[in-house]
């Protein structure tokens, strides 16, 4: 059981599709993140370095979800050598 608070005023349809769409994103993306790499133990705290760190981490996840040739794991995929 869920609880949630909103001052909208939305049908049960329009908040549940509301929900969902809120937890797709934190599944599809955040979750890959922080198992693929631990993003939740990152230690990076000085200045904007944090935000930094977060686009690069975007960018390594991005370019093995878009090789397709090897088929594995995100971290299978993460961990093997780029060929030239």
């Amino acid at each position: 059981m869920r609880f949630y608070i909103s001052s909208a005023k939305l049908t049960a349809e329009k908040f549940a599709h509301a929900s969902r769409t809120y937890w797709t994103i934190e599944i599809k993306l955040h979750w890959k993140l922080d198992t693929a790499l631990n993003e939740d133990f990152s230690r990076v705290r000085r200045e904007n370095s944090s935000e930094k760190m977060a686009m690069v981490r975007h960018t390594a996840m991005n370019l093995p979800t878009n090789e397709k040739t090897f088929k594995a794991s995100m971290r299978r995929k993460l961990k093997k050598p780029i060929e030239m």
